[in-house]
């Protein structure tokens, strides 16, 4: 699995999680082809691209899913990500650690967070 899609009640109708190292662009017809297989319809997604970008301030990305395709020019950086999100995905990836941040482009000091539970903003 290089993605994991999560269906939710908030401003981002979608938060897609990466689990490899490659970007959303780079899956970008496997990513739509399940969102629309999902059948909820149009939402704003959440890109969480923690586990391959070393830099902090570009790992949440959003865009625009009208129902059939992701808008490419709606793509954005999220700076500051709701909380729910950041949990969401760090439970997941803590959860699954051997399968997937054992091994990520993480620092030694972030794949320790992951393994111990230890959750920061």
């Amino acid at each position: 699995m290089r993605f994991k899609i999560f269906v939710t009640d908030m401003d981002y109708k979608y938060f897609v999680i990466m689990l490899t190292v490659e970007k959303p662009f780079d899956l970008l017809k496997e990513i739509t082809g399940k969102l629309r297989r999902l059948g909820k319809g149009e939402g704003k997604v959440l890109f969480d691209t923690t586990l391959g970008n070393l830099n902090k301030q570009e790992r949440y990305i959003e865009a625009y899913f009208d129902g059939e395709k992701i808008d490419v020019s709606s793509f954005k950086v999220v700076k500051e990500p709701p909380e729910y999100y950041l949990r969401k995905s760090f439970e997941y990836l803590s959860r699954n650690y051997s399968k997937y941040v054992e091994r990520s482009l993480l620092t030694s000091a972030e794949k320790f967070r992951y393994k111990n539970r230890i959750f920061t903003r």
